[in-house]
C-alpha cells in the first residue's frame, strides 16, 4: 500500500514543501519496515534500509537517490496535480536482501530531522548484483487530489 505521510500532506498544503524546488530523496527499504502514515522522520524507517554493495545506507550516502527533473502538471480530467520526476537507477546492488518499498523524504540535517513524504510498495526484487531501474508509473511519483 502506498501513501503520503500525514505530516507531508500538511507541509504541501501550507507551502513548506514545494515539490519542484525542495530537495527530495529516495531510499529503498525491506519488508520489515511497517509504514505508518503518522511517522514524521526518516529515523522511523532508516533501520530497515538496504545496505551492501551498490547501496550504502545512511544519511548522505550513495544508496539514497535525489529526485531530479521534477514537474507538477494539472490533470483536469481526474482533478489532481501529478508530481513526477526522472526515473532512478541503482547500479549493481548486491545487498543480499529483498527490497520491498521505497521511501521519499525531504532532506534535513540527519535522519532524525529529515521529513518523510511518501511510502510506496514495490514489486519485490532480490538484490543480485544487477542494476535496479525505478520507472515511475504514468501517475507520477505521486499525485495530490
Amino acid at each position: 500500500m502506498s501513501h503520503l505521510y500525514n505530516n507531508a500532506k500538511k507541509l504541501f498544503l501550507n507551502g513548506s514543501i514545494a515539490f519542484t524546488t525542495t530537495t527530495l530523496k529516495v531510499m529503498l527499504v525491506t519488508a520489515s519496515y511497517t509504514a505508518d502514515a503518522d511517522d514524521v522522520y526518516v529515523s522511523s524507517a532508516s533501520s530497515y534500509e538496504l545496505t551492501g554493495t551498490g547501496y550504502t545506507s545512511g544519511y548522505g550516502n550513495s544508496g539514497r537517490k535525489t529526485l531530479a527533473s521534477k514537474t507538477v502538471t494539472v490533470d483536469n480530467t481526474l482533478d489532481r496535480a501529478v508530481c513526477d520526476a526522472a526515473d532512478l537507477t541503482w547500479t549493481a546492488i548486491t545487498a543480499g536482501t529483498v527490497a520491498a518499498a521505497l521511501v521519499v523524504y525531504e532532506t534535513g540535517g540527519s535522519d532524525a530531522t529529515a521529513l518523510l513524504v511518501q511510502y510506496c510498495d514495490l514489486p519485490r526484487f532480490v538484490t543480485d548484483g544487477t542494476d535496479y531501474v525505478l520507472t515511475w508509473p504514468s501517475t507520477g511519483v505521486f499525485y495530490l487530489s
